[in-house]
C-alpha cells in the first residue's frame, strides 16, 4: 500500500504516516534525517520508538542525523546541539528500563535525507526485508511533522503481504547510501555525549547491516572478476595472455557484464 503524504492535501499527515512506520510488524526501524528537534512532536514519536523496543528484545533502532552547520557553526557545535536534543528524546526512563544497547545514534556529515524505514529481519534462516517507509521533504521536526503553514511532500509505503517493488528500490538504495558513509568513514562520533547514551563512532562496528551489505558487495565484485578471467582466459591462447588482456579492459572501462556459464 502506498500513499500520498501532506498534512491538508495527502492521503494522511506525516505524523501519522511516521507513527505508522514505527508500529509496523517489524524489529529494526532505522532512521536517517538531515535534522531533528527535540519538540514535544518529536518526543511523543519517541515515546513510540521505546514502546516498540519494549515489545521484543530484539527490536532495535539505528538513527542517522546530519551533521549540517550553521554558518559560522563548528562541527564540535553541531555536536554540542545534537548531544543536547538527544538527552531530551532518550531520557534517564530509556537507560531504566535496559532497552538503551538497542539504540544506536550516528553523526554524518554532509548528510540530508529524510526517511524511516522498518525492517523484518531474521536469523535463521538469514533474511532482511522492509515492511514500511516513510520518505520526502518532512525533517524530524515540529514544523515539519504538523504545522499547518508549512507545505511538505512525503510518500509511506508498505509491503503488506506482498513485495513492494518502489519499497525495495528504496531500501536498495538507503543501504548503499548508508554503507558508503560507512566506508568511507564520513561518520562523525559525538565524543563528548553522556555514555548513558548508545553513539557509535566510525567504526561502527556494532551495525552489522551495513557491514553484511559491504561484504556482500565484496564478494560479488570478486566473484564477477572470476567469471570475466574465465571468460578471456577461454579466448586466449593461454591464462597469461587472457590475463592481460581482461586487465586492459578494465581500465579502459570497456569490460562489460558477462554471462556465467557453468564450469564445462
Amino acid at each position: 500500500m502506498n500513499l500520498i503524504v501532506a498534512k491538508e492535501f495527502g492521503d494522511i499527515g506525516p505524523n501519522e504516516a511516521l507513527t505508522r512506520v514505527i508500529s509496523a510488524n517489524g524489529n529494526h526501524l532505522v532512521m536517517a534525517y538531515g535534522y531533528i528537534s527535540e519538540s514535544d512532536t518529536i518526543i511523543k514519536q519517541f515515546d513510540e520508538i521505546l514502546t516498540f523496543l519494549k515489545k521484543n528484545r530484539v527490536n532495535r533502532v539505528s538513527i542517522f542525523i546530519g551533521l549540517l552547520c550553521k554558518p559560522r557553526m563548528s562541527i564540535d557545535e553541531k555536536i554540542t546541539e545534537l548531544e543536547d536534543v538527544f538527552k531530551t528524546l532518550l531520557p534517564d526512563s530509556l537507560y531504566d528500563q535496559g532497552v538503551s544497547e538497542r539504540v544506536s545514534v550516528y553523526g554524518i556529515k554532509n548528510f540530508h535525507p529524510k526517511l524511516s524505514i522498518m525492517y523484518k529481519e531474521k536469523q535463521k534462516p538469514k533474511s532482511r526485508f522492509p515492511v514500511a517507509a516513510l520518505f520526502g521533504s518532512s525533517n524530524l521536526s515540529y514544523s515539519a511533522l504538523e504545522d499547518e503553514s508549512r507545505y511538505e511532500l512525503d510518500m509511506f509505503l508498505s509491503s503488506d503481504d506482498e513485495p513492494d517493488e518502489l519499497l525495495e528500490s528504496l531500501s536498495r538504495v538507503t543501504l548503499k547510501m548508508l554503507t558508503k558513509a560507512y566506508l568511507g568513514q564520513d561518520v562523525r562520533l559525538a565524543s563528548r555525549i553522556d555514555e548513558r547514551i548508545h553513539w557509535k563512532g566510525v567504526k561502527m562496528e556494532q551495525f552489522a547491516l551495513l557491514e553484511e551489505i559491504a561484504e556482500e558487495e565484496a564478494k560479488e565484485k570478486q566473484l564477477q572478476e572470476f567469471y570475466e578471467l574465465k571468460y578471456y582466459t577461454k579466448s586466449a591462447t593461454s591464462i597469461e595472455d587472457g590475463i592481460a588482456l581482461h586487465t586492459s579492459d578494465v581500465e579502459q572501462e570497456i569490460c562489460s557484464d558477462l554471462i556465467r556459464d557453468d564450469d564445462s
